[in-house]
């Protein structure tokens, strides 16, 4: 008796799940986009704007923080080069690895 009861308990859970599971809205792809896209500006070697602030935030506990990228985009190396001087000066990362070519890694490292 305890088994059929938990069998059809289960089972009404399940029912119920992919009842509500139907009914939920599909999301829309650009309203995601809009609600976690920030702007974000460089100027003198420097990130500003409030996709600078979101980094910093997202940042605030990291001992780690991995960028994703397409390779041979000139802007790439320029925005790891102002990301990791904005960790290094406000959060104390010491260390920088790049998977990358010479002239990226030579564009990433230069002063400002």
């Amino acid at each position: 008796m305890k088994r059929l009861f938990a069998a059809a308990a289960l089972t009404a859970m399940l029912i119920a799940g992919a009842a509500r599971a139907a009914d939920a809205p599909k999301p829309d792809p650009d309203a995601l986009i809009r609600a976690n896209s920030y702007v974000l500006s460089y100027k003198d070697g420097k990130l500003s704007g409030p996709g600078a602030d979101k980094l910093r935030e997202a940042t605030a506990d990291a001992q780690f923080v991995l960028l994703g990228e397409d390779h041979y985009d000139h802007e790439i190396p320029i925005f790891a080069g102002a990301l990791y001087r904005m960790l290094h000066a406000e959060r104390g990362f010491r260390y920088f690895a790049v998977e990358q070519d010479r002239v990226a890694m030579e564009e990433a490292l230069k002063p400002g």
